[in-house]
């Protein structure tokens, strides 16, 4: 039963994280005739008018379709909706509370959820006592009751959302000659998480554009490739962002030349370097800002 119950207020979640409506500006103001205050960000309705508002049965959640349900988020969730959640770090979180004890499933459920970069594939545990949820958000809390008593199923220390906020740090550039890269301005506090976000393009002669971790040659080529047009022989990692000398994952090619990378710090500045056979002909730099978790 609980097995069931959760996969239902998960997908009642889904449907409104992925839900078109949230990413626009709200134009009505109060709740409309499912329950939704897109203004205040509160949902206060039952499954069965969330299951209209998707155009779908008013029983397509079962024998939890008439359970209350009162959904709370806030703006940056709505940000992150909006931007397919393509731009970290997001402070995103939202409530599920469920009562089903009139007229309904007889049980009662709580769910907190909040953004908290990769984690992993769902139902992942993690380390501060969650779980995965979508491959980047952290269930906080998931508890209820229903005919066995009170259940606890997770529940993460710390449990509030301000603990889940990212600040920005620091912030430079890393020139694209530089032969030893560049170290951040702060020291990053050992087992302290961080988000390094690297945007914009440098130039490397020939002809050549590149980012943290893609490049095009003009000449040669109209994509951007993770290997430098012409030079594929030096491998894929010519011209890609180093991180403490090593090579990291900086992800598909992101169209805005904006790549992220997740690290726990060590209690040591971090080095960044664009890697290079000859960097004296290159030009401009790339822009680093570094991102900390409460």
């Amino acid at each position: 039963m609980k097995k069931l119950l959760f996969s239902i207020a998960m997908m009642i979640v889904f449907g409104f994280s992925s839900s078109p409506a949230l990413a626009e500006k709200p134009t009505i103001t109060g709740f409309d005739q499912f329950g939704y205050n897109r203004t205040a960000r509160i949902f206060n309705g039952t499954g069965s008018t969330w299951c209209r508002e998707q155009g779908k049965s008013e029983s397509c959640l079962g024998e939890y379709s008439p359970d209350k349900l009162i959904m709370k988020w806030n703006a940056e969730w709505d940000r992150g909706n909006d931007e397919d959640w393509a731009n970290p770090p997001y402070y995103a979180w939202e409530n599920n509370e469920w009562n089903g004890m009139k007229d309904g499933s007889g049980e009662v459920w709580h769910y907190k959820i909040v953004w908290v970069g990769p984690c992993g594939a769902d139902s992942t545990l993690l380390e501060d006592g969650g779980y995965c949820l979508w491959g980047q958000f952290e269930v906080l809390s998931d508890h209820g009751k229903d005919s066995d008593g009170h259940l606890w199923l997770t529940h993460a220390i710390p449990n509030g959302y301000g603990a889940y906020r990212w600040n920005q740090v620091d912030t430079f550039t890393v020139p694209a000659d530089s032969v030893n890269g560049v170290m951040s301005n702060i020291t990053l506090n050992a087992d302290s998480k961080y988000l390094l976000k690297v945007t914009g393009t440098a130039n490397a002669g020939d002809g050549i554009e590149f980012d943290a971790d893609y490049s095009i040659r003009t000449q040669s080529n109209i994509d951007w490739t993770d290997s430098v047009s012409t030079y594929e022989s030096y491998g894929n990692t010519l011209l890609d962002l180093k991180v403490n000398d090593s090579f990291v994952n900086w992800g598909p090619y992101n169209v805005l030349h904006k790549y992220f990378y997740y690290m726990t710090g060590n209690d040591a500045q971090v080095n960044l370097k664009v890697n290079d056979i000859y960097p004296s002909n290159n030009t401009g730099f790339l822009t680093v800002s570094i991102f900390e978790r409460n």
